[in-house]
């Protein structure tokens, strides 16, 4: 059972979304450790927020498990083992319930489709005693039987059978009683009255408030009192009433859990072991062998006394030498917290966390923001950005691989030199060129970009001058855009011919064009003649590879087909709609959903991110659905999607959303000026494998044609921009036979050309 168990997390952490083709990946953060499990032989299980991952202490490694990889759900609550089967069965905050079986995970989503109890239905807590795993929910007690997958009967606690939520129960088995916390406070019953119904449970007379915890050592039972600040551990024996512990610690209560004689109490400075009577043993805290920092939220020990602390921010804190603690955690970006991501071509991945609200002033998240190369996560702390707060867009430097600039909303502009902070530019700085709101600390720095000549421009929300320049000498210069100043001012674009297009708040599109010493504008909004967009909110706006202009609006997708209008007079400068037939129903692309993020990848397909719909891939035209994933059909954690980004090298797709981070292994790459390195993956294709066969460094919309060493076609295709796909069948759709085969390659003009071999072997 537990070699199946432990399989199931290595295939699974074996995936690599990076080669496969279609295959999804996750950049969750595993820092925050709410729960740990043991498993045989020295492997720890760890609940940690949106996903999980195990710990081989003995070989010191590490896997992640998550929706992306096996688990049918995100936001795990609880997990708990059967001791007996060595069935794991984990319970997720919309009371999905995944148990997992040998080499199996089988979803149980009975509570979750239920149209009973529908305003709460998290799974709090998990008990298993013979069998049956006890769930501890937001509306009562629900029994399964864990090796049948059924449920077996509910426990609804309140009054008249109402909702009360359950936050953990335990069993006495000296009196035969079922003890549970519950938001009306400590409520019990015998085991040989009918569970399920209401009056057969007594309210405790201890009074709360109370922390969610209570459990059994023997005869006796503990508790915590929620006293603020300092929390206070009560215990009682049968027939005696509660008393308080003699030892109690400073801080609130994280954890209690009974293991044997053992009771593992978690404040929140210290993990600590308390004996059968609750009397302080041993503790671990913040000055114990380098362990700063220390926020713990479950404690356990293993049969020689080692700690295993699940951590706040530092994942799974292990203790084996009295002079040091240790970390094992995945590599993993500080929270899940992400407004943008931004793949650079020299300085690896971007996560910025920060945020604005409604009316685009800051929120005041001073995470910094989460780069990640060379399979590294580095955290740029508050610190290390100058107290700067709200990060909301990276941008590297294309003439200058070194530098990259961080847009610090209410703090103004950061600039980046070999990776650490050399500027801070603000109102002070840059001599009222970059000026902030009424208060000059709040500078809204909210949008950049870069031109061909490597001028960086900004905008500056709120400000009179709503759009600036920095130089590749250094110089700011303030650049005026007309009634435009002063408005609420976010993304900027530099389009092909140079004019620049800025979002506005709630009144669509500003556009700006710098000619002859003058300065041209013009709005983009709603109405005929006007812009014509389907909604005055703009959300996001990509240039394509054929220069046409694509938006995302509040109300689906417009296009731009000839941004050149705008400036020529007497000229149409309306978007248009994509007209798709869906349902047997001519309607306008996306026209019921608020599309926050429009992205273009090397094929000139287009990617749309939703607030409610999920992510969408079309065709070049847009009429085409191509893909559509949902929370339904996907491993994506939400259906709001706040970013797409495009990596044009790999083709991997990273998928921003409210709940953190997924990638999907897309099949399209940017087209290379030539075809010096091509490479084909897998190349030997071996035997078992039937996924796609990727031809990548391709020149943009190359003609690819396999033949075998005969010279017979056997498959052709176009690439989707410097990438193309060869799932190994034949014209007929035939599985082709074992042999080597020649992709013969060239452009439109036959003036880029390559020849590559690939061998297809099939068989046992």
């Amino acid at each position: 059972m537990y070699k199946k168990l432990l399989g199931i997390f290595f295939l699974f952490s074996l995936s690599s979304p990076a080669q496969e083709l279609g295959s999804w990946g996750d950049l969750y953060s595993y820092n925050s450790v709410t729960d740990i499990v043991k498993l045989p032989n020295g492997v720890y299980l760890c609940a940690a927020g949106r996903a999980m991952y195990t710990f081989d202490y003995p070989n010191k490694e590490i896997a992640k498990f998550s929706k992306a990889n096996g688990l049918s759900d995100v936001n795990v609550s609880a997990i708990e083992r059967d001791p007996v089967s060595g069935i794991v069965v984990v319970g997720y905050e919309n009371a999905n319930i995944d148990v997992i079986d040998g080499d199996r995970i089988i979803n149980v989503s009975d509570i979750l489709n239920s149209d009973k109890f529908t305003g709460r239905k998290r799974i709090n807590e998990i008990v298993i005693r013979d069998g049956i795993a006890y769930l501890a929910t937001g509306f009562g007690v629900v029994e399964l039987d864990i090796v049948r997958r059924l449920i077996l009967d509910t426990w609804v606690l309140g009054d008249n059978a109402s909702e009360l939520e359950v936050f953990d129960l335990a069993f006495q088995e000296t009196t035969d009683t079922v003890w549970t916390m519950t938001e009306a406070g400590i409520l019990k019953a015998s085991r040989q009255d009918p569970l399920f119904f209401y009056e057969s449970w007594v309210e405790d007379p201890l009074t709360g408030p109370f922390e969610p915890f209570i459990d059994v050592i023997d005869d006796r039972i503990f508790t915590v009192v929620d006293r603020g600040l300092n929390d206070t551990i009560y215990t009682r024996t049968t027939g005696s009433s509660w008393t308080q512990t003699s030892s109690n610690s400073l801080g609130e209560v994280k954890h209690l859990q009974a293991v044997g004689q053992k009771l593992y109490t978690t404040f929140s400075f210290t993990a600590e072991e308390r004996d059968a009577n609750g009397e302080l043993v041993e503790l671990v805290s913040a000055g114990y062998g380098g362990n700063g920092d220390f926020k713990p939220q479950f404690t356990t020990r293993d049969e020689q006394g080692r700690w295993f602390v699940g951590d706040g921010i530092a994942g799974l804190i292990y203790v084996d030498n009295p002079n040091f603690v240790q970390r094992a955690r995945p590599v993993s970006p500080f929270s899940n917290n992400v407004y943008s991501v931004y793949n650079s071509d020299n300085n690896g991945l971007f996560i910025a966390p920060g945020n604005i609200n409604g009316v685009w002033a800051p929120t005041f998240n001073f995470e910094g923001f989460f780069r990640l190369e060379d399979e590294s996560w580095r955290r740029y702390f508050a610190s290390g950005t100058g107290q700067s707060h709200d990060i909301i867009q990276v941008l590297e430097d294309p003439m200058d691989p070194t530098r990259f600039f961080a847009i610090a909303m209410g703090s103004g502009l950061l600039e980046y030199r070999d990776g650490e902070l050399y500027q801070v530019w603000n109102e002070s700085t840059t001599n009222r060129v970059l000026v902030g709101t009424t208060d000059s600390n709040d500078t809204r720095v909210a949008g950049m970009a870069f031109d061909e000549e490597g001028t960086l421009w900004v905008t500056t929300s709120l400000s009179p001058n709503s759009l600036a320049s920095y130089d590749r000498d250094g110089n700011w210069q303030a650049r005026s855009i007309g009634n435009f100043n002063g408005r609420n001012v976010k993304t900027i674009a530099i389009l092909e011919n140079g004019d620049f297009w800025i979002q506005g708040r709630n009144d669509g599109i500003y556009a700006v064009r710098f000619e002859g010493g003058s300065t041209l504008t013009r709005a983009l909004g709603t109405g005929e003649g006007n812009g014509d967009l389907s909604s005055s909110f703009v959300h996001d706006f990509q240039e394509d590879l054929d220069g046409e202009i694509w938006i995302g609006t509040g109300e689906g997708v417009m296009v731009h087909f000839a941004p050149d209008n705008l400036f020529i007079p007497n000229r149409n400068y309306d978007a248009q709609s994509i007209i798709i037939l869906e349902n047997g129903v001519f309607q306008r692309l996306l026209g019921s959903e608020g599309v926050l993020a429009v992205e273009v990848d090397g094929a000139n397909r287009k990617w749309f991110g939703t607030e409610t719909g999920g992510l969408f891939l079309t065709s070049e035209d847009g009429i085409d659905e191509l893909l559509h994933f949902t929370t339904d059909n996907s491993p994506l954690p939400s259906n709001r999607i706040v970013d797409v980004e495009v990596n044009d090298e790999t083709g991997v797709v990273y998928i921003a959303t409210d709940l953190g981070v997924v990638t999907y292994n897309g099949d399209a790459t940017g087209g290379n000026e030539t075809m010096d390195e091509v490479t084909v993956f897998p190349n030997p294709v071996r035997p078992g494998y039937t996924g796609p066969i990727a031809i990548r460094g391709l020149v943009q919309d190359a003609q690819v044609k396999i033949t075998d060493v005969s010279g017979n076609l056997v498959f052709e295709t176009v690439a989707n921009g410097g990438q193309a796909i060869w799932m190994g069948d034949d014209l007929s759709g035939r599985r082709a036979a074992t042999g080597v085969y020649l992709a013969y390659i060239t452009d439109d003009l036959g003036e880029n050309t390559k020849v590559v071999k690939i061998l297809l072997v099939n068989g046992n």
